[in-house]
């Protein structure tokens, strides 16, 4: 799109949601400014795999039949929460350029994952803390994992608002797992180098009230893309002080400037 993009004035943008064998989506490449102001939003919660599905990611991300238990949450960039057999679905997807919505939870009919989010453009403007880019999981029937955003910016950044892909939970059952965000900017712009430090950015597993169930974190990858190399930049894997009783794994050749793994959060990391 020419120009800015301003969603404003309680307007919200979404996505039609993914079906059992639709994958929904949504990619703007914007060369202006995307503003989103206060009482605005991105909101794509709720809008991924439906209860029952996974992303077939040999198929372009086609919807297939997760074959997992009832009310076992969704996963993707962390583990879903267990709660009966058969086991959890396995995590999928980019680290660094993700490219799918989260899982849906347990069985048909239970919680659709997180929907997805492609945004290459020029500026980015977060008003202030209410305004926000969300792909959380649905938290109906067990948890629907954290959907994926991948921002892309050349120009400023400013406010303070919040990018989430967070899980869904809901009472016993087993809490949605976090999902994926990749975000690049260029620090040399403006005040960028310190304006990044005023967004906050989310991918927490979602919080079941029995502790065994809890979800893994989701991946958050921040890089500078006129400094770092691809793989050198900051992974954070957090989890809102949830003891997560599944993982958030990752696998590949990284090597990255910071990693920062707390608030619960439990990292499988590749061995050498």
């Amino acid at each position: 799109m020419s120009g800015n993009v301003s969603i404003t004035n309680t307007s919200v943008l979404k996505h039609n949601a993914t079906t059992d064998t639709v994958l929904k989506t949504l990619s703007l490449t914007v060369t202006g400014n995307t503003i989103i102001d206060a009482t605005s939003s991105i909101n794509l919660d709720g809008k991924g795999y439906p209860g029952g599905y996974t992303a077939d990611t040999g198929n372009a991300g086609a919807p297939i039949t997760t074959g997992t238990g009832n009310v076992n949450g969704g996963s993707h960039g962390g583990n879903g929460g267990f709660y009966q057999n058969p086991a959890v679905t396995a995590t999928y997807d980019s680290l660094t350029a993700p490219l799918y919505p989260g899982s849906g939870a347990g069985l048909a009919g239970q919680s659709a994952g997180g929907g997805y989010l492609r945004l290459p453009t020029a500026a980015l403007t977060l008003s202030n803390t209410t305004a926000s880019i969300s792909a959380n999981g649905a938290s109906i029937n067990g948890g629907g994992a954290g959907g994926g955003v991948w921002i892309t910016t050349t120009g400023a950044l400013s406010g303070s608002g919040k990018i989430r892909v967070n899980g869904g939970a809901l009472s016993t059952h087993g809490g949605g797992g976090g999902g994926r965000i990749a975000f690049y900017y260029n620090s040399s712009v403006g005040s960028n180098s310190t304006a990044i430090d005023s967004l906050v950015f989310e991918a927490f597993g979602g919080d079941s009230t029995v502790n065994s169930r809890d979800a893994g974190a989701g991946t958050i990858y921040i890089e500078r893309d006129n400094i770092d190399t691809d793989g050198q930049a900051k992974l954070q894997i957090a989890n809102n002080s949830v003891v997560a009783a599944v993982t958030t794994p990752f696998t590949g050749d990284f090597t990255y400037a910071t990693l920062l793994g707390s608030g619960g959060a439990y990292v499988s990391a590749p061995t050498s």
